[in-house]
């Protein structure tokens, strides 16, 4: 992940990954386990969620639970209304040209 990429493409003057310390406090998980369930968390709406527009076009998608030996298999779209009744608006994004490698 090209990280000067995205923060350009989501509009962010500066993107950094965080401590872990603020995973757990904002999201209630450990780094790792990152993933659309668990910004439930994030009661206030502190975390803004992008998704990968290519990871919601597949017909079925892979994610982490609260802790990262356990996977669930679902379609893209079912995540979405949870997240959009609570804190988070979540946006979907092209995000080939923050993943692509420089020349």
């Amino acid at each position: 992940m090209n990280i000067r990429a995205l923060s350009d493409l989501i509009g962010s003057a500066w993107l950094s990954f965080t401590q872990p310390d603020r995973v757990r406090s904002e999201l209630g998980v450990e780094t790792g386990v990152v993933a659309p369930f668990a910004v439930i968390n994030d009661t206030d709406g502190n975390i803004s969620v992008v998704l990968d527009a290519e990871v919601m076009a597949a017909d079925t998608t892979y994610f982490y639970l609260l802790v990262n030996d356990q996977t669930t298999a679902i379609a893209p779209a079912d995540p979405r209304p949870n997240l959009e009744a609570g804190a988070q608006h979540p946006r979907t994004l092209d995000l080939s040209c923050a993943t692509a490698k420089p020349d």
